[in-house]
């Protein structure tokens, strides 16, 4: 694990989920730290998109990293300018921010042959809650997969089978179905976050490759 930053020192981070403007920072030292990212557009095309730095807290596992300067300077793929900032409290525009970066972030990761898990964040890697989405081959045909454990109660959901502790939703590779993933994900990761500030984005690489609309 890295060693906290101290006076002021640059340190390293893992990155959480960009909502808005607004960035939590998981340290090493187990706190954590809200920054507003100035240039919010610049920073979002490096997060979640396989260009930002990563770290593997389990094998095969990976979350993206960066160093933080508390006097203003967030490094990723290059320095962001950012700000300390007082985290924004949950509400339904910041779920629905969150439902449309997990859309991207699960569309760009399955068009780069990869899986994503969002999971509670921190250093401390866990096997439990999750909820994933990604594509594989079945007899040839793509199939685009969320699933989740604990099981969702959403409406978005199949009804769980009774006493399944985990479920999951499968359906042919199309456009409909791709475009169907964030709303998946948010709905089973709010059963067990309190804010979409919690989550982390774990990426895995997937057996069967890449897939896109295109293909």
């Amino acid at each position: 694990m890295p060693k906290a930053g101290k006076g002021g020192q640059p340190e390293s981070v893992l990155l959480g989920c960009l909502l808005n403007e607004h960035l939590r920072l998981w340290c090493a030292n187990g706190k954590t730290a809200c920054v507003r990212v100035l240039d919010p557009d610049d920073i979002a095309a490096a997060i979640a998109h396989g260009i930002a730095p990563r770290t593997s807290l389990q094998p095969g596992r990976f979350r993206e990293a960066g160093r933080y300067d508390p006097a203003g300077a967030l490094r990723i793929t290059e320095e962001f300018p950012v700000e300390v900032a007082k985290e924004p409290r949950k509400s339904k525009a910041l779920w629905a921010a969150a439902t449309a970066m997990f859309q991207d972030a699960a569309v760009a990761a399955i068009a780069r042959g990869e899986f994503l898990v969002l999971e509670p964040g921190g250093w401390e890697s866990t096997t439990e809650p999750y909820a994933r989405a990604g594509a594989r081959r079945v007899e040839d045909e793509w199939t685009l997969y969320a699933e989740a454990l604990p099981s969702p109660t959403a409406s978005s959901w199949p009804e769980p089978r009774p006493g399944q502790a985990g479920w999951g939703v499968a359906a042919p590779a199309e456009p409909e179905t791709l475009a169907a993933l964030g709303g998946l994900l948010t709905d089973a990761v709010a059963a067990w976050a309190k804010s979409p500030f919690d989550v982390a984005l774990t990426f895995g690489k997937s057996p069967d490759g890449p897939w896109s609309p295109d293909d």
